[in-house]
C-alpha cells in the first residue's frame, strides 16, 4: 500500500495566503526497485572494472627482477681496449684481402663505334665498339668480368614482382601470374619467360683479345658457365622436362628464343642458361 505524505501551509500575517495542501504520494515498490537498479549499476561498474584490471604477477605489473649496470671510466676504458685488441687483427685481414683484389674499369656508354658513328642509345641496331688498353698488374684466375647499370632501379616493386617463379621451375603453366602485360605476345602465345625482368636480359656481350706482338691478337675464352648461384641453378631454374613448346612465344625485346639463348653450349639454354638465371637475381639497389 503506497504511503501518502500531507503538508500545508500557514498563513501569513496578513491573511492573504491560505491553506495549500501538497500531497506526495511514496509508493515503496518504487523506491524499492529504484534503489535495487542503482545497486545493480554499481555492482556491474565494479565487476567491470576488476575484469579489466591486469594481473598482479611480476610480468604484467613491471616487478620483474632486472640490472641496470653504472658505466665509470674503470669499466668502460678496459672494455674498450679489449674491444680493440680484438678487432685489429679482423681489420688487417680484411685490409689485405681487400689490397689483394684488383680491378680495371672502364665506362663504355659513350664509345665510338667500329663504323665510326657514335653509339646511340637505347636504339637496336647492332653496335660494335672496341676499348684498347693495357693491364699492369697480373690478375691471379678466376678473373670475372662484371657489367654495370647506373639509373636503373631494379629493386622497384612492380619490377621485381614482374616473373613466374613456377615457370621457372620447368613447369609449363597454361595460366601465369604477376607477368602482365608480358605475359602472351601479340599473336596470344604465352611467353616464356614472361615478364618485365626477363624481357629486360641485358644482351650486351663481350669479347677479350690478348695482343702478344703489335700485329696478332689471340682471342680469350670466357666462359659462360659456374657464374650464377649453385642453388639458384639447382633448385629455382630448370628446363622442362618435355622440352620447351613450340608454340611458347619469346619476349618483345629479345632477338632469340628462349632455347637458344647460347648456341656454343647446348647445355647452357632455356631456364638453365646462367646468364639468365644472373640477370633473373635482381639488384637490391639501384
Amino acid at each position: 500500500m503506497a504511503e501518502v505524505n500531507y503538508t500545508a501551509s500557514t498563513a501569513s500575517a496578513n491573511g492573504d495566503e491560505s491553506l495549500e495542501p501538497s500531497v506526495e504520494i511514496l509508493d515503496p515498490r518504487i523506491t524499492s526497485s529504484s534503489h535495487s537498479n542503482d545497486k545493480h549499476s554499481e555492482d556491474n561498474d565494479e565487476e567491470k572494472k576488476v575484469s579489466n584490471r591486469p594481473s598482479r604477477d611480476a610480468w604484467r605489473q613491471q616487478r620483474l627482477p632486472a640490472w641496470q649496470p653504472i658505466l665509470t671510466a674503470d669499466t668502460v676504458l678496459p672494455a674498450f681496449f679489449l674491444l680493440a685488441i680484438a678487432l685489429i687483427p679482423i681489420g688487417a685481414g680484411l685490409l689485405v684481402s681487400s689490397n689483394s683484389v684488383k680491378e680495371y674499369v672502364y665506362e663504355y656508354t659513350d664509345c665510338i663505334s667500329t663504323d665510326g658513328k657514335k653509339k646511340w642509345r637505347g636504339n637496336k641496331i647492332k653496335c660494335e665498339c672496341i676499348h684498347n688498353f693495357t693491364i699492369d698488374k697480373d690478375f691471379d684466375a678466376p678473373v670475372f668480368l662484371y657489367y654495370g647499370l647506373s639509373n636503373y632501379y631494379q629493386n622497384h616493386r612492380r619490377y621485381a614482382k614482374s616473373r613466374d617463379d613456377t615457370q621457372l621451375a620447368g613447369t609449363q603453366a597454361k595460366h601465369i601470374k604477376d607477368c602482365h602485360p608480358y605475359d602472351y605476345d601479340k599473336n596470344k602465345r604465352l611467353i616464356a619467360p614472361c615478364g618485365a625482368i626477363a624481357n629486360s636480359l641485358f644482351t650486351d656481350t663481350f669479347q677479350l683479345y690478348y695482343q702478344p706482338t703489335d700485329s696478332n691478337y689471340e682471342p680469350i675464352d670466357l666462359a659462360q658457365t659456374h657464374i650464377a648461384w649453385p642453388t639458384d641453378k639447382e633448385y629455382l631454374f630448370n628446363n622442362p622436362k618435355d622440352g620447351f613448346d613450340s608454340k611458347i612465344g619469346r619476349p618483345p625485346l629479345w632477338t632469340k628464343n628462349i632455347d637458344d639463348l647460347d648456341p656454343n653450349h647446348p647445355i647452357n639454354n632455356g631456364y638453365d642458361n646462367e646468364h639468365l638465371i644472373v640477370w633473373m637475381r635482381t639488384a637490391a639497389f639501384p
